[in-house]
């Protein structure tokens, strides 16, 4: 199940209560509070990228306001290097297509998410970016859409034919290595837990991986080396070894400004490090 099933507003109010522990009875909702509108944070060293006004609506409960700071979730970043394709019957607006494109792609976009516009003459197959509104929530930048009625032939949607040789930089044991299993993912979301919660060579929780599940579902458990079921990653017994910077022809994607490793006990399933890249240059 996707992270993503919420509409904008919803996503915020849960990460708020979440983060304040406010729960049952004392879950703010949005019949209580208002919010103002998102405002992009520029300044350089701000650990988030977005800020907003909330404020208690009248007889509701709560007076006063606060302003919050947060991270929205950044299109580019999200469909980096991928253009998603939405095959279905052509339809007349953009917003059309979101109900489509949620289901493939675990997202939770709506109509007032996104700058609408019509799309009835685009015909059978098109391509079109989408932006997102600068007042959403949630989401913040856009991406480039693909339509098309009928499954398109694979030489009109591969563009870049000149593909350079990859090059493993890891070696290859008895078990399958931990480095190819985090290497290709963006971890910027838990950049805070990498960069400041978690201590030099902590052993690893289940709680912690329940974490790493939430931002990329790659199956981490933490169990006894006996309980573990095929398809499991299990982090029992393993250490976290700090950030580092990512250098310039290492073993370390370069898309990247800095990359956590946590490196497996030698009783579990997988061997080596997992390395996790976060903060996209």
């Amino acid at each position: 199940m996707s992270i993503y099933d919420k509409p904008s507003r919803e996503m915020l109010l849960e990460a708020i209560n979440r983060d304040n522990n406010l729960t049952g009875n004392k879950a703010l909702t949005w019949n209580q509070i208002a919010s103002g509108f998102p405002e992009v944070i520029q300044s350089e060293g701000a650990q988030r990228n977005t800020r907003v006004l909330l404020y208690g609506l009248n007889g509701q409960g709560y007076k006063g306001n606060v302003t919050i700071e947060y991270d929205r979730i950044d299109m580019p970043t999200l469909f980096r290097g991928v253009v998603p394709v939405v095959i279905t019957d052509p339809v007349g607006k953009l917003s059309e297509l979101l109900p489509f494109l949620n289901e493939k792609y675990g997202l939770s976009l709506i109509p007032d998410d996104i700058v609408d516009q019509s799309v009835k003459d685009l015909g059978e197959s098109w391509v079109l970016d989408v932006t997102v509104k600068t007042g959403c929530l949630a989401w913040q930048g856009g991406f480039t859409l693909r339509f098309a009625k009928f499954v398109p032939n694979l030489k009109d949607v591969v563009t870049d034919v000149d593909l350079s040789v990859i090059i493993a930089p890891f070696t290859i044991g008895a078990k399958p290595q931990a480095e190819y299993v985090a290497y290709g993912y963006d971890w910027t979301e838990i950049k805070d837990t990498l960069n400041i919660d978690w201590a030099y060579n902590r052993a690893l929780t289940a709680a912690d991986a329940d974490l790493l599940n939430e931002v990329v579902p790659l199956n981490f458990v933490n169990v006894a080396p006996a309980d573990v079921k095929p398809g499991q990653i299990n982090l029992n017994g393993a250490r976290y070894k700090g950030v580092a910077t990512v250098a310039p022809k290492g073993k370390y994607d370069e898309s990247y400004s800095r990359v956590a490793t946590i490196t497996l006990a030698a009783t579990s399933n997988l061997t080596g490090d997992l390395i996790l890249h976060f903060l996209p240059v």
